[in-house]
C-alpha cells in the first residue's frame, strides 16, 4: 500500500508536468490524407513574392500595400500583443519581490473607552519593508501556460503571413485586371469610332437610295451596343481601381504604368504539383500552432486541480507610531512555505479539464479542415491555369486569323477591288479578337497568381 504513494512523493520532490507535451504534439490527418508528404517544395509556391512579380513598378505597388494595408497593420499589432502575453506568462514562472508599506491612525474617545489608562488612544502603527513570493511550479501549470502563450504568438504570426499572401495575390490580381481593362476600354473606343464611321458611310448610301434601311438600323443597334459595352468596361475599371487603392491603404493609387503590354508575372509551374506542399501553407501552420496551444491548455487545466506550493517571505521595520519607526522600531522578518489544497470546487476542475480536451479536439478538426480547404484551392487554381492555357492558344489563333483578314482587305482596298467598309468590318473583328485574347491572357496570369497563393507563397 505504501508503494502507491511513491510516485507522488517523487513528483513532489522533483516537480512534474501534467498533460501531454505540446512541443511534440502533431495533429493527425484523416486516414485518406495521411500519405501527404510536404517534401522539399516545388520551387514556385515556396519562393518569395518577388519571384512571382516581374514588373518593377508592380513590385513597388505590392511593397506599398505591404506597408500601408490596414488589415496587415492590425495583424502586426495582434502579433505584438501575443508576444507580450507570452512574455508575461514567462515572467510569472519567477519569484516576485515587492516593496510594501502600511500605516493607520487610530483614535479612541475617552468617555467611551473605560480602558484609556491601558490603551494609548493615539496610536499610529506603521511598517515598511520587502515581501517575497514564489509559487513553485510543481505540476508544470506555469510552464504549460508559457508554452500556450508562445504557440498563440506563433499562430498570430502565421495569421499575418497568410494575410500577407492574400494581400500580395489581391494586389497583383487587381493590377492584372486593371491592365486588361485599360486595353479593353481603349479597344472598345476604337470599335465605337469604327462603327461610327461605318454608320456615317451607310447613312450617305441610304440618302442616295443605295442602302437598305434595315441594314442601317442594324448598324445603329451595333453602335449603341458597343457604347454600352464600353461603358461597362469603364465601370469595371473604376471598381478595380478603387479596390486596388483600398488594398494599398491609399485613397488613390497611380497605375498609369499598367497600360503597357509587358508580362507582369512569371509563368506558373510547368510540372506536376505534389499535394503535400499545402502542409507548408501559413494557414495550415497557424492551425498546427493552435492545436499545440490547446494541448498545452490540457496541462494547465490538470495542474489547477492539484495543490499549490508557495514560498513566502517578508523583511521590514514596524513601529506603533510613525515618529518612532526609525528610532525604536522593531525588525520583522519571516520565511516559510504555504500550501493551498483544493478540497471542494463543485466539479469546476474536472469540467475545466473536459473543456480543454474538447478544445483540443476542435482545433484538431480545424487543422484537418484547413488542409482540405488548401487542397481544394490548389486543385481549383491548377485546373483554371491549365484551362486558361488551352484557351489562350485558341485565342491567339483567332487573333492571328483576324489580323490576316484585315491585311488582306487592306490590300484589296488599295488595289481598288473593294471599298473601305469591308476593311472597317475586319478591323472591328480584329479588335474583338484582341479583346478576347487579352481577357484570356489576363485569366491565365490571374490563375497563376491564384495558384501561387493557394500553394502558400507570397509571405516571404
Amino acid at each position: 500500500m505504501k508503494l502507491r504513494f511513491f510516485p507522488l512523493v517523487l513528483c513532489l520532490a522533483s516537480g512534474c508536468t501534467l498533460g501531454p507535451d505540446p512541443e511534440a504534439a502533431n495533429p493527425e490527418l484523416p486516414e485518406n490524407l495521411r500519405s501527404l508528404d510536404p517534401g522539399n517544395g516545388n520551387g514556385f509556391g515556396d519562393s518569395p513574392w518577388r519571384h512571382l512579380v516581374k514588373d518593377r513598378d508592380l513590385r513597388r505597388l505590392v511593397e506599398m500595400a505591404l506597408s500601408e494595408n490596414a488589415d496587415l497593420k492590425v495583424a502586426q499589432a495582434r502579433v505584438q500583443r501575443a508576444r507580450v502575453r507570452a512574455g508575461i506568462a514567462s515572467s510569472q514562472r519567477f519569484a516576485r519581490l515587492d516593496g510594501v508599506t502600511s500605516g493607520a491612525v487610530s483614535r479612541q474617545n475617552e468617555e467611551e473607552n473605560p480602558f484609556r489608562s491601558l490603551v494609548n488612544p493615539d496610536r499610529s502603527p506603521m511598517g515598511f519593508g520587502l515581501e517575497y513570493s514564489w509559487e513553485i511550479d510543481w505540476w508544470g501549470g506555469k510552464r504549460r501556460r508559457q508554452q500556450a502563450a508562445g504557440f498563440e504568438a506563433n499562430a498570430k504570426e502565421w495569421d499575418r503571413a497568410a494575410l500577407q499572401t492574400e494581400v500580395v495575390a489581391a494586389v497583383v490580381g487587381e493590377a492584372l485586371e486593371i491592365q486588361c481593362l485599360f486595353h479593353q476600354v481603349e479597344t472598345m473606343e476604337r470599335i465605337v469610332d469604327l462603327e461610327t464611321q461605318s454608320l456615317g458611310w451607310m447613312r450617305n448610301r441610304l440618302d442616295r437610295g443605295e442602302e437598305v434601311r434595315s441594314k442601317f438600323l442594324d448598324a445603329e443597334r451595333r453602335l449603341a451596343e458597343n457604347k454600352l459595352e464600353a461603358e461597362k468596361y469603364r465601370e469595371r475599371l473604376g471598381i478595380a481601381q478603387r479596390a486596388l487603392s483600398e488594398w494599398c491603404g491609399r485613397e488613390k493609387v497611380s497605375i498609369d504604368f499598367l497600360r503597357g503590354n509587358q508580362d507582369m508575372v512569371s509563368q506558373g509551374p510547368g510540372g506536376p504539383l505534389r499535394a503535400g506542399v499545402v502542409l507548408r501553407r501559413p494557414d495550415v501552420a497557424a492551425a498546427t500552432a493552435r492545436y499545440r496551444r490547446a494541448v498545452a491548455a490540457i496541462g494547465i487545466a490538470e495542474a489547477s486541480r492539484w495543490p499549490e506550493v508557495q514560498i513566502l517571505g517578508r523583511f521590514g521595520q514596524v513601529s506603533s507610531s510613525f515618529s518612532g519607526i526609525f528610532e525604536n522600531g522593531a525588525t520583522s522578518y519571516g520565511l516559510g512555505p504555504r500550501l493551498i489544497l483544493p478540497i471542494f470546487d463543485a466539479g469546476e476542475g474536472r469540467m475545466r479539464s473536459e473543456e480543454a480536451l474538447a478544445a483540443a479536439e476542435e482545433t484538431h478538426s480545424a487543422y484537418a479542415g484547413a488542409v482540405l480547404r488548401a487542397l481544394r484551392e490548389v486543385g481549383t487554381a491548377a485546373d483554371r491555369l491549365q484551362s486558361s492555357r488551352r484557351m489562350r492558344e485558341e485565342a491567339d489563333r483567332l487573333y492571328r486569323i483576324a489580323g490576316e483578314q484585315v491585311a488582306t482587305e487592306e490590300q484589296r482596298a488599295k488595289a481598288g477591288e473593294s471599298s473601305k467598309e469591308p476593311t472597317r468590318r475586319r478591323s472591328i473583328d480584329e479588335c474583338r479578337a484582341d479583346i478576347v485574347s487579352r481577357e484570356i491572357r489576363c485569366r491565365e496570369d490571374v490563375a497563376t497568381t491564384d495558384l501561387y497563393r493557394a500553394l502558400g507563397g507570397g509571405w516571404r
